[in-house]
């Protein structure tokens, strides 16, 4: 919701501030989950984490 001033409401702000963190929480586990296989090595390193394979837990 907009006030009169065309601002958005505080409540909006702090939802958006909270996708972002949440987003962001998820880009930190998919950092780990990649650093930890690198470190242990893994055969299909390369397929399991390009592009249209990031974020795809049927392969974990």
């Amino acid at each position: 919701h907009k006030r009169f001033t065309g601002t958005c409401n505080k409540e909006e702000f702090h939802l958006a501030c909270g996708t972002i963190e949440l987003r962001g929480a998820e880009a930190l586990e998919l950092m780990h989950a990649l650093i930890g296989e690198m470190v242990v090595g893994h055969d299909d390193l390369e397929r399991k984490w390009r592009p249209e394979g990031i974020g795809n837990h049927e392969d974990r």
